[in-house]
């Protein structure tokens, strides 16, 4: 009945009907158990530069601050005074001797082009757009970047809560073998109730539900954690994870060559 209700409830986070004969996978679990969960040694300053520098969509508000920077120059530079000087030089050709030029016959000028910018409205407006737009950049950097930190410590404070408590629930789940064996024992020698016995067996149970719980919590956190560093790569064969950092690794990615 409980797998029955479980099924019923991923059926229904997945869209499905709620008709859909779906059953769980224990090889998945009994898998994510092999890999064991393993505490975490990355500090907050680390996984926030690590974070830094390799998340694309952090690096593209970057990007774009330098292209806004690039416009305010460009605009600031069509404001200034412009002094050109200008050339020419007109040989005409010989009368009836085809390209041969008459070069007594020499019409020169020259002179300068002077821009005061006294009248530069239209490039006026189009600086001050152009430092609006690289200051809502550089506050989109600021709120990307803001972002990023607080995805990597909400990351870490889950894969620690999650360790600690897979911790408190192996130790439960030892207690509880341990209660098992001793009831057990006590109830051969008729020293305890069948009510008793089989309490301990439930308290086992739940203890044994709980781990898997943690275990399955962990493996969350820990992919949560890949994905806020950009970790983890997306591939034709399934998902990659990137094993140069500082992370328990599934066992499988580590023996990809």
């Amino acid at each position: 009945m409980p797998e029955l209700t479980c099924a019923a409830e991923a059926a229904h986070e997945l869209g499905l009907p709620t008709t859909a004969q779906v059953l769980a996978d224990h090889v998945e679990l009994d898998r994510l158990a092999a890999q064991g969960v393993e505490p975490l040694q990355l500090d907050e300053a680390q996984a926030l530069a690590l974070a830094l520098e390799r998340r694309y969509d952090y690096r593209t508000t970057v990007d774009e601050v330098e292209d806004a920077g690039r416009r305010v120059y460009v605009a600031e530079d069509a404001l200034k005074m412009v002094l050109d000087f200008t050339a020419a030089l007109n040989v005409p050709a010989q009368s009836g001797k085809g390209l041969n030029l008459d070069w007594s016959r020499v019409n020169w000028a020259a002179g300068f082009d002077l821009d005061l910018a006294l009248d530069k409205l239209v490039e006026r407006n189009a600086y001050r757009s152009a430092l609006i737009d690289l200051d809502v950049a550089i506050r989109a950097r600021e709120q990307s970047e803001d972002q990023v930190a607080s995805d990597v410590r909400t990351g870490l404070r889950d894969i620690q809560s999650t360790y600690d408590s897979y911790r408190i629930q192996d130790k439960a789940v030892r207690l509880a073998k341990q209660r098992v064996e001793a009831t057990t024992d006590l109830y051969a020698a008729d020293r305890v109730t069948a009510l008793e016995k089989l309490d301990a067996q439930d308290s086992l149970l739940q203890a044994q539900l709980q781990l898997s719980a943690a275990i399955v919590d962990y493996a969350n956190a820990r992919l949560g954690l890949l994905r806020d560093l950009e970790g983890i790569a997306l591939e034709p064969k399934g998902l990659r994870f990137d094993p140069a950092l500082p992370l328990p690794q599934p066992k499988a990615a580590e023996e990809k060559p």
